[in-house]
């Protein structure tokens, strides 16, 4: 199993627990251009228009991301992997 398949499956099994390295380390590892915001950053896909995720910076001491910024960049990659079924 390769790196980027051990990530994508540690953050599908628990995205409560995701920091923003690993989100910026997966979202490249599949292709995805990323630029920052004031808020955090915004990830899209070159090949597909329409494909993009939205991550804001963490707060507080534990520095993980909100789950429902998780579920969005896990979305997108589903997009990108399984476009017949979307």
């Amino acid at each position: 199993m390769s790196q980027k398949a051990k990530l994508l499956e540690k953050i599908r099994n628990g995205p409560n627990n995701t920091t923003l390295e690993e989100i910026l380390t997966l979202m490249n590892s599949f292709g995805f251009n990323q630029k920052k915001t004031r808020d955090g950053f915004k990830f899209w896909y070159p090949q597909v228009n329409g494909i993009f995720a939205y991550v804001a910076r963490p707060h507080g001491r534990e520095k993980k991301v909100l789950s429902v910024y998780v579920k969005g960049c896990l979305n997108a990659i589903d997009r990108i992997v399984n476009p017949e079924e979307m």
